[in-house]
């Protein structure tokens, strides 16, 4: 079976306040090539096919300082939910990956290994967490998972 992964690169840490022009317009800019990879995928596939973005754990929950990584993740989550629904009868699922900051590679590739599987074809339009449960406590108190 035939997918699109996208991971934008991380964006540029720092306070609201001070971000730069360019920060925002290198993170739009890689925004813009996940999402227009996946319509192009979505355009040429007819068939059975898996779209999967890996996002940003502050697009999940505000993280002070993570302002760009929260935006890009928001975007592709919504572009994701959309496409699921759009995306469905002609058997494409769409869905997203939110990774802990700090949590190994190999964990988020399990979890994308098995949007990518056979077994998840029911599976569309989700936004799956595999962040040790950072999703579900405090910012600055990891959970003891990691």
């Amino acid at each position: 079976m035939s997918a699109f992964v996208a991971r934008p690169v991380q964006a540029e840490r720092g306070p609201f306040l001070e971000l730069s022009q360019r920060a925002w317009q290198e993170m739009i800019g890689e925004v813009r090539k996940a999402f227009l990879g996946a319509r192009d995928y979505a355009r040429k596939h007819d068939g059975p096919g898996r779209i999967v973005f890996v996002s940003a754990a502050a697009a999940v929950r505000p993280i002070a300082g993570a302002t760009l990584e929260g935006v890009a993740g928001a975007f592709l989550t919504t572009a994701a939910q959309v496409a699921a629904v759009e995306l469905a009868e002609r058997g494409i699922t769409a869905n997203v990956v939110v990774p802990a900051l700090d949590l190994d590679e190999q964990t988020v590739s399990a979890v994308v290994d098995f949007l990518l599987s056979d077994s998840a074809q029911g599976v569309s339009g989700a936004v799956i967490a595999a962040d040790g449960g950072f999703s579900v406590t405090k910012e600055g108190k990891p959970s003891p998972l990691l």
